[in-house]
């Protein structure tokens, strides 16, 4: 079982204050996305797009410096983000790590985009 390691983009804005993530191709045998740190970022989202064969996709996070513990994430009406169709929900905890875990399902093929924008831009 293979990690997928997340392609982190920040040329979204001119100034840099916006990163756009992406986990692409989880899987049933690639069922995680390896961890990244967002704490700087005060306003983020998620979507996921694909086939879903019957999974669900939890965005989780960790506040632990070594990640161990996972507890999935919830939107702003405190509703636990775990897709199980496409989707594209707010995220409403700020915590040092996050990461997507897929469990179940056949003939998966998922994307997780993460949009994450920083409270105070740089602008000058």
């Amino acid at each position: 079982m293979a990690v997928i390691t997340p392609v982190v983009t920040n040329t979204v804005a001119a100034d840099l204050s916006v990163n756009h993530v992406i986990w692409e191709t989880l899987t049933e045998v690639n069922t995680s996305g390896a961890p990244i740190s967002t704490v700087q970022f005060a306003d983020r989202s998620v979507q996921v797009t694909g086939t879903f064969g019957a999974t669900s996709v939890a965005i989780q996070g960790s506040n632990e410096l070594v990640p161990v513990t996972w507890v999935t994430l919830t939107d702003p009406k405190d509703k636990a983000l775990t897709f199980t169709t496409a989707g594209l929900e707010r995220i409403s905890e700020r915590t040092l790590w996050i990461r997507p875990f897929l469990t179940g399902g056949t003939g998966v093929d998922l994307d997780v985009h993460l949009i994450a924008g920083l409270s105070n831009t740089l602008r000058t």
